[in-house]
C-alpha cells in the first residue's frame, strides 16, 4: 500500500535513538504527562499498556551496565493518565495497547493513523499528550452449504482492503471457525473495509515424495530439500494439522476443515467447496465489501457454498538439465485477481517431474512454478522432517556440499521460473508439459556524488537492493524483502526474478541517498525495466550526500497545525499507477508540534504538495489524486535543492 504503516519498532529505534555519546551528558529531568482516551466518546481508558521509544526515552546505561536496556512501560491509572519521567534531550513516541483496542499512538486521528514526533528538551514538562484509540471492530455470520444446513469447522477468513500501484489489494486479517451452528465470529478487526471468504484451498503432496522421506532411500541432501519443499506447500487455507486423506492417483490431499468437505461420488469423480466470497462468489472481484466502524459489530454476513465437480489436472515440468523434481507448483485463478493472492491448489512434482492436482473445480487457472535457489542445506533439516501429524526420521549419510554464492550469500544458481494458462472443463486434463526457464538478474556497480566520506563495507553490505513489481504484485518467498545485495568491490547482483516490469530500491544507507539507478540511459528507480529473460548488466546506483528536499510549515485558520498530514505526489498523471509497492515520489510526513515539516530525500521534479487533516488507505487513488491536485500548491525541486513550501491545511470531500 503507498501509505505505510504507523510504524515499526524497529524503524522508529533507527530514526530516532542517538548515540550514547550524544546523550550522556543531557540530565535526565524532561517529563511528559499525558492521557489515553476513547476516540468514540472521549472517556478515558484505565490499564492501557504506554511503551516509550525514541532517543529521549532509551535509558543511559550507567558505567558497567549492559546496552539495550528494555524500552520504558508505563500504565494509565483510573483517569486514564499516565507520566513519564526521567526524559532525554531527543525524540520521543509513544506505542499504546490495550485489549480490545487497535494499537495506537499521540495525536493520530484515525485507526493506524500517522504518528507525531515529541521533541524533548533537557528539563522541560510537555503536559498535553493525549492519545485516542480506537475499539475493534467485529464481524460475524453463518456459513451454510447448497442445502441450506451450517458447516461445521470451517475456516473464515477476512480480508482488509488497501491501495497499491493504482489497484486494490486484499490483505488477510482475523480468522475463525465455524462453531456447531455453523457461526463465525470475526473479531479484533481494524476499523475498515473488508471482503469475507471461507478459504479451501487443497495441498496435494505425491505418495512417493513421502515415501521417499520414510524409506530414507536417498541421501540426507535431497531428503532435506524434499522436506523443505513439502513444507513450503503448506497453505493458509490448511491449518496445522489439517489431515490427509489418500485418494486415487497416488497423491496425499489435504481434507479442508469443515463439514463441507471433499468427497468421492458413487461414480468415482469428487465434489469440492472451492474458496467462496461473501455472499457466493468464487471470485473476489465478485465479493460483497463490509464496512466496519470502530466498536460496532456487523451479523448477518453470511457465506453460502456450492459444491463443483472437479477433475484432475496433471502433466510434466522440465527443467533445464532434466526433469524438474520436487519443485512447488500453485495453481492460481485466472486473470490473476491483483486484489488477493490466493492459490486454488498447490503441489510438488515427483522425482520425474510429473505433477497432479486431483481434484479441480471448472474454471479458468494460471499454472504457476518459481524454483529459488536455496542456501547450503542445514544438517538439522538433513535428520528430521515433520509433515503434518507426524515426524518422518531420516539418517544423515553425507554431509552437504558447499552452495556456490555471489558475494555476499546471493546464490549463483538460477531462479527458475515457468507459467501457463489453462482452461479446466469437466473431464481430466493430462498431458501439460511446462519448461522452466532462468530468471532475469540486475547486477552492476555503486557510485557516489558527493564530498562525504564513503561507506566502509560492512555499511554497504547492509544495503538493500529490491527489485519491486511495478503492478504492485508480491514476489515469492525470500525475494520480497531482499533480492540483492552489494559485495567489498562495489559491485551488486540480485536473485532471480520471474518476468515483469520491476522498479530498483535501495536503502539501508544513513548519510548517503539513493539517487538512482541509471541503465541504458533510464533510470530504474522511476521508469521500471521489462525483465524477460536476458539478465540486465551494467546497472549504475548511484549515492548523493546532497539529496533535494521539500520543508515548511502548515497553518490551519491563522494558526500553526501541528496535527497535519503532509502529501507530496508528481504532477504527472501518468506516473500515478504502476508505481510499485514503494513509489519514491509518493510520499506522507506528519507535521511537528510547531505546523513545520519535512519531505527529504525527493528526486528532483515537479510535485504537488498539500496538507490535510489526516489520510486514508487510499489516498494514492487516482481518483483522489485529482481530487488533491486542485487545492495543491505546485513545486519544481532541482537536484540537490531544498525548498521551502508553506501550506494551509485543506478539507477533502
Amino acid at each position: 500500500m503507498c501509505v505505510m504503516p504507523l510504524f515499526t519498532l524497529s524503524l522508529l529505534l533507527a530514526l530516532t535513538a542517538a548515540p550514547h555519546s550524544q546523550r550522556s551528558a543531557v540530565p535526565s529531568t524532561g517529563v511528559a504527562v499525558g492521557r489515553v482516551i476513547d476516540a468514540s466518546n472521549g472517556r478515558p481508558i484505565a490499564g492501557a499498556i504506554v511503551t516509550l521509544f525514541g532517543s529521549a526515552a532509551v535509558p543511559v546505561p550507567r558505567e558497567g551496565q549492559p546496552r539495550g536496556m528494555p524500552a520504558p512501560r508505563l500504565m494509565t491509572n483510573g483517569a486514564g493518565q499516565f507520566v513519564a519521567r526521567g526524559l532525554h534531550n531527543g525524540s520521543l513516541f509513544l506505542i499504546v495497547t490495550k485489549g480490545g483496542y487497535v494499537d495506537a499512538s499521540n495525536a493520530q486521528w484515525r485507526p493506524e493513523g500517522s504518528a507525531q514526533r515529541i521533541d524533548v528538551k533537557g528539563g522541560e514538562r510537555i503536559i498535553d499528550i493525549e492519545v485516542r484509540m480506537w475499539r475493534h471492530a467485529v464481524i460475524s455470520g453463518t456459513v451454510i452449504d447448497e442445502a441450506g444446513e451450517p458447516v461445521v469447522g470451517a475456516r473464515v477468513q477476512s480480508y482488509r482492503r488497501g491501495f497499491a500501484a493504482g489497484h486494490v489489494v486484499l490483505t488477510p486479517s482475523a480468522s475463525a471457525m465455524t462453531d456447531d451452528r455453523g457461526m463465525y465470529r470475526l473479531a479484533s478487526l481494524v476499523p475498515n473495509d473488508y471482503e469475507i471468504a471461507v478459504v479451501s484451498p487443497q495441498v496435494a503432496v505425491p505418495t512417493a515424495a513421502i515415501d521417499t522421506l520414510r524409506q530414507g532411500a536417498s541421501g540426507a541432501v535431497q531428503r532435506a530439500e524434499l522436506s523443505r519443499e513439502v513444507g513450503a506447500i503448506g497453505s493458509p487455507g490448511a491449518p496445522s494439522g489439517t489431515p490427509f486423506a489418500i485418494i486415487a492417483g497416488a497423491h496425499t490431499l489435504t481434507l479442508t476443515p469443515g463439514t463441507a468437505t471433499t468427497m468421492q461420488r458413487t461414480d468415482g469423480s469428487w465434489l469440492v467447496y472451492p474458496t467462496t466470497f461473501c455472499p457466493a462468489s468464487t471470485s473476489a472481484a465478485e465479493g460483497s465489501i463490509v464496512g466496519v466502524k470502530a466498536g460496532e459489530e456487523r451479523a448477518g454476513i453470511d457465506i453460502q457454498l456450492q459444491p463443483f465437480r472437479a477433475v484432475r489436472v496433471s502433466g510434466q515440468i522440465l527443467a533445464p538439465n532434466g526433469y524438474a523434481g520436487t519443485i512447488p507448483i500453485r495453481l492460481i485463478p485466472s486473470p490473476a485477481e491483483g486484489a488477493v493472492d490466493l492459490d486454488v491448489a498447490t503441489t510438488i512434482t515427483d522425482p520425474d517431474g510429473a505433477f497432479a492436482f486431483p481434484v479441480v473445480p471448472p474454471g479458468q487457472y494460471l499454472l504457476r512454478l518459481v524454483r529459488i535457489p536455496r542456501p547450503p542445506v542445514d544438517m538439522a533439516d538433513a535428520n528430521a522432517m515433520i509433515v503434518r501429524s507426524g515426524s518422518i526420521a531420516v539418517s544423515a549419510s553425507e554431509p552437504p556440499p558447499p552452495a556456490p554464492t555471489i558475494p555476499p550469500g546471493i546464490p549463483a544458481d538460477a531462479t527458475l521460473f515457468a507459467e501457463a494458462p489453462i482452461a479446466v472443463g469437466d473431464t481430466d486434463l493430462t498431458g501439460v508439459t511446462l519448461a522452466l526457464h532462468a530468471g532475469p538478474r540486475v547486477s552492476g556497480r555503486v557510485e557516489f556524488d558527493g564530498t562525504g566520506e564513503r561507506p566502509d563495507i560492512a555499511t554497504l553490505a547492509n544495503v538493500r537492493v529490491t527489485l519491486d513489481p511495478a503492478d504492485g504484485s508480491k514476489l515469492p518467498e525470500r525475494l520480497g524483502f531482499v533480492t540483492g545485495r552489494i559485495d567489498e568491490n562495489g559491485q551488486f547482483h540480485t536473485y532471480g526474478v520471474p518476468p515483469g516490469k520491476y522498479f530498483v530500491r535501495v536503502n539501508g544507507l544513513s548519510d548517503w541517498f539513493f539517487k538512482g539507478a541509471i541503465y541504458e540511459g533510464r533510470d530504474l528507480a522511476d521508469t521500471p525495466i521489462d525483465l524477460m529473460t536476458d539478465d540486465a548488466t551494467g546497472v549504475v546506483l548511484t549515492f548523493t550526500d546532497r539529496p533535494s528536499s521539500i520543508t515548511g510549515a502548515v497553518r490551519r485558520g491563522g494558526a500553526a497545525d501541528g496535527s497535519a498530514v503532509v502529501l507530496v505526489f508528481p504532477v504527472d498523471s501518468s506516473i500515478w499507477t504502476a508505481t510499485g509497492t514503494a513509489p519514491r515520489r509518493m510520499r506522507t510526513a506528519r507535521t511537528n508540534v510547531d505546523g513545520s515539516y519535512l519531505l527529504p530525500a525527493l528526486p528532483p521534479g515537479d510535485y504537488y504538495v498539500a496538507a490535510v487533516r489526516e489520510t486514508s488507505d487510499d489516498w494514492a487513488d487516482p481518483a483522489s489524486l485529482e481530487i488533491l491536485a486542485r487545492s495543491a500548491e505546485q513545486v519544481h525541486l532541482a537536484e540537490g535543492e531544498q525548498k521551502t513550501q508553506d501550506l494551509h491545511t485543506t478539507t477533502i470531500r
